[in-house]
């Protein structure tokens, strides 16, 4: 856990724990009221998440980005480990970067370029265990880096969605289409 200072509360991004980590079976959190955002990035096995009032799974490339506000609870599925990247994050910017990815509602996030998330955190923990000048203020660069990259490329996921919809219904538009298949299509449901 990073302890900020005064001073770096300021700044859009900030930091306040993160690591690299392997959750056991029958492994639990469950938190509300935080003033953090977590971020957890799945490397492998699988998780589960109860998070609005609806259930999720989350597996290999995917993330969630959680208002810590809101009571959630995520655990591991099963007895197979669940090897995870894990960041609590605030701050103006990250406040502004999760309105915008979840405007029209909350969902799980792909993240296909698992390079992009290591390097994050390996340079966090770098200027971390080097006690880097202005680390603050460079962590607060890697998170909007990341936050950025993961609009994109959920941007262009949601592209290739609707893409996929539509030519899903142009080649069956002799059949009757219901609006479960096209969320299927979409990787909605």
């Amino acid at each position: 856990v990073y302890t900020l200072s005064l001073k770096s509360k300021m700044l859009p991004f900030q930091l306040g724990s993160f690591s690299h980590f392997v959750a056991h079976e029958k492994y639990f959190a469950e938190r509300a009221d935080l003033n953090e955002y977590v971020l957890l990035y799945t490397i492998a096995g699988e998780g589960e998440l109860l998070y609005q009032g609806k259930e999720y799974r989350i597996t290999n490339n995917q993330i969630i980005l959680l208002d810590g506000g809101i009571h959630h609870i995520y655990r591991t599925v099963g007895e197979e480990d669940w090897e995870i990247y894990f960041m609590l994050i605030s701050g103006v910017g990250v406040k502004a970067y999760y309105d915008f990815l979840f405007s029209n509602g909350f969902y799980i996030l792909n993240f296909f370029d698992t390079a992009i998330f290591k390097k994050t955190i390996n340079t966090l923990l770098y200027m971390d265990s080097h006690h880097l000048q202005n680390f603050e203020i460079l962590a607060g660069h890697q998170i909007h880096e990341l936050l950025t990259q993961l609009s994109i490329l959920n941007n262009e996921v949601e592209n290739l969605d609707l893409t996929l919809a539509t030519e899903y219904i142009e080649n069956h538009i002799e059949k009757k289409i219901t609006v479960d298949e096209l969320a299927q299509i979409c990787h909605l449901s």
